[in-house]
């Protein structure tokens, strides 16, 4: 029986790569070292799938949510954003947006999703979301907020970032 490696289970494939996300900033490598141990094992069975993974890797999300949508919405035709995209607020405060298309097509402002786990849904922590939401606002961003229930139907979503990012 020939070697595997084990990224290659059979989860769907944004699962998997929220799994190695996770890891990958966990433990501090990125793509290039998942590479190199990809190369290291030419023989092994799942190598496309593994590499599959390894492309679409980024350890820069904070969460396996985070990690679905980029994932889902990259596998839908919508170009890469960029995780954790850091904003200076009117405030002077840092805020960090889930997911950026800071330069979307032209005319169109900035655009942002935020995924809102449970914990946003406090009294304090929704709070805190309006107050960023505003200042983010002032700067033209345009933020949209995203469920889970929301994940459930991931192609309206993706149509409508193209939309908001201007494609």
């Amino acid at each position: 029986m020939g070697r595997s490696l084990p990224l290659r289970a059979r989860r769907p494939l944004p699962d998997a790569v929220a799994a190695v996300d996770a890891l990958a900033r966990a433990c501090g490598f990125g793509a290039a070292d998942l590479a190199a141990l990809v190369d290291a094992h030419p023989g092994s069975r799942g190598l496309v799938r593994v590499r599959r993974v390894v492309a679409l890797m980024d350890p820069r999300a904070e969460s396996l949510p985070e990690s679905r949508l980029r994932v889902g919405l990259t596998l839908r035709g919508v170009p890469p954003p960029i995780p954790q995209y850091p904003v200076v607020l009117p405030s002077g405060k840092d805020a960090r947006l889930d997911l950026a298309w800071p330069r979307p097509a032209p005319g169109r402002p900035p655009f942002a999703l935020e995924y809102d786990g449970p914990d946003h849904r406090t009294p304090v922590r929704h709070g805190l979301d309006l107050e960023r939401d505003s200042g983010l606002d002032d700067l033209g961003w345009d933020v949209v907020h995203v469920t889970g229930r929301q994940m459930a139907d991931l192609d309206a979503l993706a149509a409508r970032v193209r939309r908001g990012i201007g494609l």
